[in-house]
């Protein structure tokens, strides 16, 4: 899933730490993403149109500490044809995410970042019983300022979902490599996943073009009524590599398109016990999306 808002958590917080105690920072996007019909391994097809919501409020207390507040809301429709795998009917309908994150950042005298993002997450199909699709867990991250124009840092995602606990490790790189390119990480680590990578480049303020991709997996409750598996669990697996094309409109406002490949596409499917009912697969789907976003 194309991410909201392409921010990296740690040069955020170095940004945040280092400014005026009485700064905030507001951050807004919304997100409309177009994955196109593919062919499923057993027979029929799939596709997606997913709308991404997101706001957060950063704020400095020096000396060094900065604290913030996130919230994420997300919609996907989901379009099954003939799914062979699932006896024919659609394994699920329209899913619904939502989650609430509170930050913690600290920035020593010699440019170490260190970080806690606790996260709590609504993640169900839409007439799902809202106490058995809620999913928890943070994310840690430690990271140093080697220069004006290099961080680099290690964290560590751990997440309880529904009946399972995930964790996963990845890398915090901000590189300006120089005045027109830039690597980071684009999407921020939580629940689906970690931040992924992206290159970069700029060549004048306004507009940026960049190359970058992430490997992402969601899980979400089911409904009661479910004509496949009441209450059960769905999982959506995928890699989405892109291409994004960016304005940046002042003060603080941007554009920016995406061009994008779904690789490695999985779908699984477990009953309310936890229990594999059946998994499938599906071909290379195209992607398509476009991100308002805004920081004031």
């Amino acid at each position: 899933m194309l991410a909201p808002l392409r921010l990296a958590l740690i040069a955020c917080a170095l940004t945040a730490a280092l400014a005026h105690a009485d700064e905030l920072q507001y951050n807004v996007a919304l997100t409309p993403v177009w994955q196109g019909e593919a062919a499923l391994d057993d027979g029929g097809k799939v596709g997606l149109n997913s709308l991404l919501f997101s706001t957060s409020v950063d704020q400095a207390m020096n000396p060094g500490w900065s604290f913030g507040l996130g919230v994420r809301l997300a919609q996907d429709r989901w379009d099954f044809e003939s799914p062979a795998r699932f006896g024919g009917q659609a394994p699920w309908d329209t899913v619904r995410q939502g989650s609430l994150g509170f930050h913690i950042n600290y920035v020593t005298a010699g440019y170490q970042s260190f970080s806690v993002l606790p996260t709590i997450e609504y993640a169900g199909e839409s007439g799902a019983s809202g106490s058995d699709a809620i999913g928890y867990g943070a994310t840690f991250i430690a990271a140093q300022q080697f220069s004006n124009t290099l961080q680099l840092g290690l964290g560590a995602g751990v997440f309880r979902e529904f009946d399972k606990t995930s964790a996963f490790p990845f890398l915090v790189v901000d590189w300006q490599i120089d005045k027109q390119w830039h690597l980071g990480n684009p999407f921020d680590a939580g629940p689906s996943g970690p931040g992924g990578l992206e290159l970069s480049y700029a060549p004048n303020e306004r507009w940026q073009i960049g190359a970058g991709g992430a490997y992402r997996s969601e899980r979400f409750r089911l409904a009661a009524n479910n004509s496949v598996s009441p209450g059960g669990v769905g999982q959506h697996e995928r890699l989405p590599v892109y291409l994004r094309v960016g304005y940046a409109a002042k003060p603080g406002w941007r554009i920016d398109a995406y061009a994008a490949a779904a690789f490695g596409g999985k779908l699984k499917l477990e009953d309310d016990r936890g229990h594999e009912i059946g998994s499938d697969s599906y071909d290379t789907a195209p992607m398509f999306g476009i991100s308002f976003s805004g920081a004031f």
